[in-house]
Formats: C-alpha cells, sequence, structure tokens
C-alpha cells in the first residue's frame, strides 16, 4: 500500500510540474510576442525609436527568464531564440524593414514552438 501512495504522490508532483513549467512558458512567451506584435507596429509606421525601446523590453523580459527556461528546454532551443532577439535588435538597429518582418516571424515561430513543447500530454507525463 505505501507503494500505491508513494507512486501517486510522485506522479501527482509530475503532474504539477508539468503544468507549472507549462504556465509559466506560455505567459512568458506570451508577454514577448505582444511586445514584438507592438514592434512590428512600430515598424509600419517608421517608428524606429519606439521599435528600438520595446525591443529593449523584450530582450529584457527574456533574459530576465531565461534561466528558469534553460531547466524546461534544450539549450539549442534557447540558443536559437537567443539568436533571433540579437537579429531582431541588430534590423532595428540598422533599420532595415524587410530583414526586421522576416526574423520577427521567425522569433514567433519559435516562441510559439516552445510552448508547443511544453503542452500537456501523455507524452510529457511518461
Amino acid at each position: 500500500m505505501k507503494s500505491v501512495i508513494s507512486a501517486l504522490v510522485i506522479f501527482i508532483l509530475i503532474v504539477t510540474m508539468i503544468v507549472i513549467g507549462y504556465v509559466y512558458t506560455n505567459n512568458v512567451t506570451e508577454e514577448m510576442l505582444q511586445s514584438l506584435y507592438k514592434n512590428e507596429n512600430y515598424i509600419s509606421k517608421n517608428n524606429w525609436q519606439m521599435a528600438h525601446n520595446e525591443v529593449e523590453n523584450m530582450d529584457n523580459i527574456w533574459y530576465g527568464n531565461r534561466n528558469i527556461m534553460v531547466i524546461l528546454f534544450n539549450h539549442n532551443v534557447i540558443e536559437k531564440v537567443d539568436l533571433s532577439i540579437a537579429k531582431t535588435k541588430k534590423t532595428i538597429q540598422m533599420q532595415k524593414k524587410e530583414d526586421f518582418f522576416y526574423e520577427s516571424k521567425n522569433l514567433e515561430l519559435l516562441l510559439k514552438s516552445l510552448v508547443e513543447q511544453q503542452e500537456i500530454s501523455i507524452g510529457n507525463v511518461f
């Protein structure tokens, strides 16, 4: 009987950690996506200064949460997001509108894939 209770407690802990990881990832990526969408709006209006401020905000969001994200994801995925953010910042600094929109879509896909990887499924539990 003790082993059944122990197994149940461990199972509940695993499921709880998966849910917490999913909620955390969803919150961080949603905040970053909102910032990215603001940037797309600023760039569309050629407001490069506001875009620069917003990309710095997005950078702060990511690097403020990166240490937790490293625990939840493979380092290759984290490095791809790091690189995409750096490229996005550079396109804003150089005021390259077309390159920005290309990199913006790439970053959007990467962020959405983070949430998809954390979705709650039987495979994540076992």
